[in-house]
């Protein structure tokens, strides 16, 4: 049977990531409750995929049910000519749980109103690593409130790719959100906590490919790599 190839691909930078980060709005969206529009930002985004795309030959596309996601496929269709019409709700974010890190001295340090205006955002950067590293940790320990379990998120990966074996082209790309790209590579890879922490950071328009057999066998090739990356490695 031919090889098929997925390309995972985190949408553009939506609304709610522009200007300074809140915890309030990291709260929501660690829940998967976040359902915003790109950024003019992420509309450049995805746009800038177009190359790359049509150099991998993409048959394809399809997408989560949230904004964020739709529109960056949208945009990338009307770029490239590329076939969407599918959107499946198995592909919406991760839901970790609510669990608040507000009160957590780390924290509350990084979000001092005291740092430069200069520092703020190389800040920005680094809570939000930090932060969502942590808010796993706290759900890999049980300390969430809700959310899914592990069992329940690989078996909606399993069912995705099932979905994605079923189609008749080859080489799909798909659009979807960065804690379940982390989740498809880690479940590809192994559990282990290593690989969870090693497949954590899923920047937006970044690019992760998985091999197929078509027979629920799968393969991790690369992992949120630039557009700019997969171009040297095509």
């Amino acid at each position: 049977m031919k090889k098929r190839e997925y390309y995972f691909i985190r949408h553009g930078i939506p609304l709610n990531d522009v200007g300074s980060f809140h915890l309030s709005i990291f709260d929501k969206d660690m829940k998967g409750e976040m359902d915003e529009p790109l950024s003019e930002k992420g509309v450049e985004q995805a746009a800038a995929l177009k190359d790359i795309l049509l150099k991998l030959d993409i048959q394809r596309i399809v997408s989560s049910t949230l904004k964020r996601a739709a529109q960056t496929a949208s945009v990338i269709s009307d770029e490239t000519g590329i076939p969407y019409d599918r959107r499946f709700k198995r592909l919406v974010e991760i839901n970790l749980g609510g669990y608040s890190i507000k009160k957590t001295v780390p924290i509350k340090i990084l979000m001092s109103k005291w740092w430069p205006r200069a520092m703020r955002k190389l800040i920005d950067r680094g809570v939000i690593s930090a932060a969502t590293v942590f808010y796993f940790l706290q759900w890999h320990l049980g300390n969430t409130i809700g959310g899914e379990s592990l069992d329940e998120i690989n078996r909606k990966v399993e069912e995705m790719l099932c979905e994605l074996d079923a189609f008749p082209e080859h080489r799909i790309a798909v659009v979807c959100h960065a804690g379940w790209i982390s989740f498809l590579a880690v479940k590809i890879m192994g559990g282990s906590l290593w690989n969870f922490l090693k497949l954590s950071r899923v920047d937006n328009c970044s690019i992760t490919r998985v091999d197929s057999t078509g027979k629920g066998e799968y393969q991790l090739q690369f992992f949120a790599l630039s557009h700019a990356s997969v171009q040297l490695l095509s």
